[in-house]
């Protein structure tokens, strides 16, 4: 009885310490969003103020600067996928499902969140953000991959990563050159992935 008493008392101590945790990270990180997507570059005492917790929680969860920039971005990739899969919920034919996708992403070059979305990744880059934009590439991919299962695709694996990458360079293009997509953008990608996934296979 007593080591069952134990347990749950430890049992519930760990579930409020994981749950006080995950509030300081996601103000940390919704924080982070904001401060870095305004185009600043805080320190880290900035950071724990404006999103009140201490120095030493922040070390805790992120162990440096670079680390809390990576993690500011892995959830800003995460957002927007989840914000793309929604979208294509609305659509039943993959080839318009691959237009969703790609409109969708094209638009976070925008004029109401390029600023921010150019800044962000500029500092990833800064931070050597190279893994981000892999593991970007990949989530992205997955995404990709049954709307080209749909299209007929004979290797869908390669042809969602081929696909995630060139939209996320178009992407990036639009950013660093300050530039909004247009329709004919969108239009010209979705047509060339298209035609790409469509082509019958050589030998």
């Amino acid at each position: 009885m007593t080591e069952d008493l134990v347990s749950s008392a430890v049992d519930r101590s760990l579930r409020n310490r994981r749950s006080a945790a995950e509030v300081e990270v996601a103000r940390l990180l919704e924080t982070g969003r904001d401060l870095l997507g305004a185009g600043t570059n805080p320190k880290v005492g900035e950071i724990v103020k404006a999103a009140k917790v201490s120095n030493e929680a922040f070390y805790r969860y992120f162990g440096s600067k670079d680390r809390f920039v990576a993690a500011v971005v892995e959830d800003g990739c995460r957002r927007m996928v989840a914000h793309v899969e929604h979208k294509l919920s609305g659509h039943a034919d993959p080839a318009q499902q691959l237009h969703v996708v790609i409109d969708t992403m094209l638009k976070q070059a925008g004029p109401r969140v390029g600023r921010s979305t150019r800044n962000i990744l500029a500092l990833s880059r800064a931070s050597n953000g190279a893994r981000e934009q892999v593991t970007f590439e990949e989530t992205l991919a997955s995404v990709f991959e049954p709307v080209l299962v749909d299209l007929g695709s004979s290797d869908p694996r390669r042809d969602a990563r081929a696909s995630a990458s060139a939209v996320i360079g178009v992407l990036q293009d639009l950013l660093w050159n300050e530039q909004a997509p247009t329709t004919g953008d969108t239009d010209h990608l979705a047509r060339f992935l298209l035609a790409a996934v469509s082509r019958p296979a050589t030998s």
